[in-house]
Formats: structure tokens, sequence, C-alpha cells
């Protein structure tokens, strides 16, 4: 399999980022609707607490990745918005923690080299009960055409709506063999822009 990054290889930099859902037996007060597009973030910068204001963490291994043809180091194509998507590398917890929770859906789109699943918790860092799972097909370079360049070209939408408060999206199954860009946390209208 080819990685996600140009000249490294796919075990030592992959691409499988973000996405991901969990739902709370609890209500509480939730965040408002969150975009995560990732621009903004330099090619292989760690997210982190990048969107720290919307009140969302990513785990270390949360990386952002930029188009190779827009001045990056990543195999990607056609992405859904701008020229910068993520990845979660090996190594540690691949997850998204929204600490005051979010409410209604999850929307996002990937484009996967290889079968995969994203899991949502009550708890943060993917913990407590398994609230949800979405599993995402492998489709990262069928059909595509427009952007000349990158094996992961193919992006796919995907919204799930809920009832209850998401904590944590983990994205562990899906590290090294799938790119995520614009995710929608908590919209009433999931695939919209916020």
């Amino acid at each position: 399999m080819r990685g996600f990054l140009k000249g490294r290889k796919a075990a030592g930099a992959a691409l499988a980022a973000c996405a991901g859902l969990a739902v709370a037996a609890q209500v509480s007060t939730a965040a408002a609707a969150v975009l995560l597009n990732f621009e903004g973030l330099a090619q292989g910068a760690q997210i982190g607490d990048f969107y720290a204001g919307q009140g969302v963490s990513f785990s270390a291994t949360g990386m952002a990745c930029r188009d190779a043809d827009a001045g990056g180091d990543c195999d990607i194509a056609n992405e859904p918005s701008g020229d910068t998507g993520m990845y979660f590398e090996f190594g540690g917890a691949a997850a998204i923690n929204v600490a005051e929770g979010f409410t209604t859906s999850l929307s996002l789109f990937y484009s996967a080299a290889a079968a995969a699943s994203v899991r949502g918790y009550v708890g943060l860092n993917g913990t407590g009960n398994l609230v949800a799972e979405i599993d995402l097909l492998a489709q990262s370079n069928e059909s595509c055409s427009g952007d000349p360049n990158g094996l992961y070209c193919n992006w796919t939408e995907i919204s799930v709506a809920f009832a209850g408060i998401a904590r944590s999206v983990d994205f562990g199954a899906a590290v090294g063999v799938v790119a995520f860009d614009d995710i929608l946390l908590g919209s009433a209208d999931p695939g919209s822009e916020v």
C-alpha cells in the first residue's frame, strides 16, 4: 500500500485520520456546531489544540496533511475544501475529544485505502460505552478525476445522526489507511457549512 506522505514508507508515516463519534446518555450543555477543515495548519503539524477555541482537541497522533500539488508532502488530491486534510499516525491513541460534547450529528469526508471504522464513546479518549460505529469503505483511488496527483483522491461524505451528547471519537481502526477532511460536529443539517 502506498502511504499518505510522498517519499516515505506507509509503515513509518501513515495517513488515517480524524473522524469519529461519541454519544453520552446524560444531557448537559453541548458546544455549538464546529467545522474542522484543517486549513491554516502547516504540513505535518500536530493538530493537538489547534481547535481549542471551539472546545475540540486531538490526540498527539493527529497530523495535518497538505496536498503535494499545493506545496505539501501528502499523497491526497481533490480535497473537499482547501488543500489540507488530516490523518492519524501510528504510535498512540487516535481520537478527537470535545469536553462539552456535541449533539445531533457527526459528518465528515474520508478517503480510505482499506476498509476501516470510526467509533464513538460516551467518555473522553474513547472510554465508556460504545455508542456508535461507522464503517468506512475502501475507495481512495476509485473514479478519480481533476487533481492529477494523489492516491487518496476519492472523497466520500458520511453523516450520522444520534441522540444524546457525544464526547469523543476514536479513529484507531483508521490509522494509516484513511485521510479525513471537513469534519462537522453537531450540526442540525449534517453535511452543511457552519
